[in-house]
């Protein structure tokens, strides 16, 4: 199939026509909590998938486990006393709450020496809890033919934008320049690191601004490179098993493939059989990896540095607190039937770790 005929230049136009989202009844229930412009959310059933949901999202944006915190569910990430460093604003859009798929945009404001706006779009596949990402959609070699065409297409968008832009000197310079580099730095850009939304009419693909900067946003709309939507008829012959199952078939017990590799998400599991532990997998880029983990009896966060060494994980204890301990590492192994198998080792000590 040719899929140039379904590329426009408002994108690839998708709809998954058997996924009404505006109709259904919400499959969950949420309980809401709130401090000054700070607002997040707690699913209240009792089940794993919920257990789940919960423990990621709060892990992430929060930076904490849920009931885990003194006073407020807030205070691992607002501003403290006498400080301007922090989140300042946090809000949260629910766009889908079905038996197959929950979504839930979350927009915050971090202050530092300037205010800085973020976003984050999270799918999790509401009977198992599971993280979904662009990629679980797709075989392999669908994945890399609809990057590909979404790919060109955006830089034919933003090069057709480029030369629109008459005066390139003095103030514009500097935009021009910018999304002149963000034209050469698509050719590596990966669609699974691009926010998901999955919409009554179609699946929608979001990639990450080109500046990041307040002094262009204004400028986004007219771009007009970042947001592709995608179509049952074009998409179908690249579905694997496990999304057809979920969104054509409406069935709410489907099973995922395994993750051939490394994954984002939630994983569970012991230090030496005996220290429940929680690491939490935020983001995983070609150059970088966002994770941290916790001790479940205690609930802080720890943060890692990590790095791809020989096939392996490398996870490693951020030591920002100033503390003399050597900071413990974890090396893990790739995955198998969804376990994550290696060791940890604080210097001293190196234990057995297991984690799904």
């Amino acid at each position: 199939m040719n899929l140039n005929i379904y590329l426009q230049r408002v994108g690839i136009v998708l709809a998954f026509l058997t996924l009404s989202v505006s109709v259904q009844a919400q499959h969950f229930k949420l309980k809401k909590f709130s401090e000054e412009d700070l607002d997040f959310f707690l699913l209240t059933g009792k089940t794993s998938a919920e257990k789940q949901i919960n423990t990621f999202l709060h892990g992430a944006e929060l930076h904490s486990l849920p009931g885990k915190y003194k006073q407020s569910p807030f205070e691992s990430i607002r501003p403290a006393a006498g400080s301007n460093q922090g989140v300042t604003g946090l809000r949260y859009t629910v766009l889908n709450n079905t038996s197959q798929i929950f979504s839930v945009e979350v927009n915050g404001e971090y202050s530092s020496a300037s205010l800085n706006e973020y976003g984050h779009v999270y799918n999790f596949d509401a009977s198992t809890g599971k993280l979904i990402k662009f990629r679980d959609l797709l075989t392999d070699a669908g994945y890399e033919a609809i990057n590909k065409m979404v790919i060109s297409n955006r830089k034919k968008r933003l090069s057709a934008y480029l030369k629109t832009m008459k005066d390139v000197t003095g103030e514009h310079k500097a935009v021009y320049t910018t999304y002149s580099e963000c034209l050469r730095d698509m050719d590596g850009d990966e669609l699974n690191d691009d926010d998901l939304k999955f919409q009554k009419e179609g699946l929608l693909l979001i990639r990450r601004s080109c500046s990041g900067q307040h002094y262009f946003q204004a400028l986004e709309d007219k771009a007009d490179v970042y947001n592709n939507r995608l179509t049952v008829k074009s998409l179908e012959p690249y579905l694997n098993a496990y999304v057809k199952c979920l969104l054509l078939t409406k069935n709410a017990n489907c099973s995922p493939a395994i993750a051939k590799g490394f994954h984002e998400g939630l994983y569970t599991g012991k230090i030496n059989h005996q220290y429940a532990i929680t690491l939490v997998i935020d983001r995983i880029y070609k150059d970088r990896i966002y994770a941290s983990y916790y001790y479940d009896k205690v609930g802080k966060e720890i943060n890692l540095r990590c790095s791809m060494e020989k096939g392996q994980l490398k996870m490693k204890e951020d030591s920002m607190d100033g503390k003399e301990n050597t900071p413990a590492i974890f090396l893990i192994s790739l995955p198998s039937n969804g376990k994550m198998t290696g060791t940890w080792s604080n210097g001293k000590n190196t234990y057995p770790v297991e984690l799904q």
